[in-house]
């Protein structure tokens, strides 16, 4: 494995020197609403009584961005009433406001539909599963593996009929979906096939999401409740076998899972997500506290070392994390080097809420 590793970074150029500061500077931390209900859709349009939460961005090699979502249902109220646990949509390129997705009957199409025991689940009026995506990353034609976007989730038992509702992570998976380019996925609906339901078996106690693809590895992160977060890293065909990805093991990925080591100067209550920023030139990592507050780290390489965190307010949220406070917090691709674009989800509202933030890049 070694020698694949040293083999696979010779063909890349060498990763930009480590960041001594964040990417950019802030004159202040406290971030402006830019759009709520971004998740309906324009006035008038099939998706306008459709709510759902989260929105992790994915970009597409025609600089479309799709956004990946978690529970979806009809706005309160509205006929008819239906509910799935996960949908997708694309956004053109440079409007983060736009969705645009098939919705026949007004339903978008489920991402990562239940197979038939979820949906027994669903059906028996005792909680349901949530297949929860947690992320993905378009891996380049030019790679074995490739040509296709990698999709990382999370499958929960939840019980919403008891006070407070309980969540139990039961299995996290690799989905696949074959781009068909925007016209074809807008017409068709964006539907991808799930290769593995329980990528690190009796591990869910730290969930793994937030792909990224760099210099021929497919990363991810993860963070367990104790905030201790560690990375992980495989090549695009071996993604679905737990034993060919190798962990951060302290000083670099070639550690076995019994071998990670906490990633350095990382540590939240939530999963981070990471998302290449091209007009800064730098990865950012943000991270959720379940309140009104976002930490985001930098780094000029998929495998860090990150920055210290820069914190930022963002508004609609709450300060706590029961009835509105804010999850799923990311810093999106449309971002400029004068403004970052946010995007995250209000915890029990069904609402995905967008945020600008003046800033400056930080000269290198």
């Amino acid at each position: 494995m070694v020698v694949a590793s040293l083999l696979i970074t010779a063909c890349y150029p060498a990763d930009p020197p480590p960041l001594t500061a964040p990417a950019v500077s802030m004159s202040t931390t406290l971030a402006a609403f830019r759009g709520d209900g971004y998740q309906h859709g324009p006035v008038g349009s099939a998706t306008r009584d459709v709510v759902r939460d989260n929105a992790l961005p994915v970009s597409l090699p025609d600089g479309y961005t799709m956004q990946v979502y978690s529970d979806t249902t009809s706005m309160p109220g509205a006929s008819a009433f239906y509910f799935q646990t996960n949908s997708a949509s694309l956004s053109p390129p440079g409007d983060p406001s736009a969705t645009l997705e098939a919705a026949p009957e007004g339903h978008p199409v489920a991402l990562l539909p239940w197979n038939a025991d979820e949906l027994a689940v669903a059906e028996s009026g005792a909680g349901y599963v949530g297949v929860w995506p947690t992320g993905g990353a378009w891996i380049p034609p030019s790679v074995a593996g490739g040509n296709r976007v990698l999709l990382t989730y999370q499958r929960v038992r939840v019980n919403p009929w008891v006070t407070p509702a309980t969540f139990s992570v039961i299995g996290q998976g690799v989905a696949e979906y074959a781009y068909p380019g925007a016209a074809a996925a807008i017409a068709n609906g964006i539907g991808a096939t799930r290769l593995a339901d329980d990528l690190f078996p009796n591990d869910n106690a730290l969930v793994m999401g937030s792909p990224v693809f760099h210099k021929g590895w497919v990363y991810l992160y993860g963070c367990t409740l104790g905030t201790t977060c560690y990375g992980a890293r495989a090549i695009p065909t071996n993604v679905t076998s737990a034993a060919t990805w190798q962990w951060f093991d302290g000083t670099n990925y070639a550690g076995t899972k019994a071998q990670r080591r906490p990633l350095a100067g990382v540590g939240e209550f939530s999963p981070p997500n990471v998302v290449w920023v091209p007009a800064l030139n730098a990865y950012a990592m943000t991270s959720s506290r379940l309140d009104n507050k976002l930490a985001i780290r930098w780094a000029t390489s998929a495998v860090g070392p990150w920055t210290a965190a820069q914190v930022v307010t963002i508004p609609g949220c709450t300060v706590t994390s029961a009835g509105g406070g804010c999850f799923g917090g990311v810093v999106r691709p449309e971002s400029a080097a004068n403004s970052l674009v946010l995007s995250y989800a209000s915890y029990g509202t069904f609402r995905t809420r967008l945020a600008t933030l003046g800033v400056s890049a930080t000269p290198r």
